[in-house]
């Protein structure tokens, strides 16, 4: 997954999100169908919509950060944290949604034919993705947080190197903090 955002977005992601998708992919799919964790220990699933949840939140302040960067705005730092719980809330959805229709079409039994299911594991994606908002909020209020940081710097694949005055990412654009006049 890592490779094919890094193309889509033509920024390298930072090391740490790489192994973050590679236990993702791990955990899911291996650990949890392969091996079978999920029959072993049911809150197996809940951790996994959990790591999901922190996942897409991060990837949606990448996205964020990299069109900052690319457009030159001065994005307000709430809009960091709205968008990670919402891209968050929404894939969660957007997943349930696709286990039902899974189960009524074809058969499968994702959903264990329960509501609780269903509802613990949006929540469960929605806390991880509320676990990255918070961290951005605390970041663009002026407390360090190398986690977000690390995900607004530039990585960008470019052409021809920024130039100091044209490419406005040294301060506040970067990373949509408000910068002093």
């Amino acid at each position: 997954m890592p490779p094919v955002l890094e193309l889509a977005f033509a920024t390298r992601l930072p090391r740490w999100l790489h192994g973050c998708y590679a236990g993702f992919l791990l955990a899911g799919p291996f650990a949890g169908g392969r091996l079978g964790l999920y029959g072993v220990w049911g809150h197996w699933d809940k951790v996994v919509h959990f790591f999901s949840g922190l996942l897409v939140g991060c990837t949606a302040i990448l996205a964020l950060g990299i069109v900052g960067r690319r457009k030159c705005l001065a994005l307000p730092g709430f809009l960091f944290t709205a968008a990670a719980l919402v891209c968050g809330g929404f894939v969660a959805a957007v997943w349930e949604i696709a286990e039902y229709t899974s189960d009524h079409l074809v058969g499968t039994h994702a959903q264990n034919a329960s509501l609780e299911d269903t509802m613990t594991d949006i929540i469960c994606g929605v806390v991880g993705a509320a676990i990255v908002a918070i961290l951005a909020g605390v970041h663009h209020r002026g407390h360090q947080c190398p986690a977000v940081a690390s995900l607004l710097r530039d990585r960008d694949f470019t052409a021809e190197p920024a130039r100091q005055g044209h490419h406005h990412h040294a301060g506040s654009e970067a990373t949509g903090k408000q910068g002093k006049p």
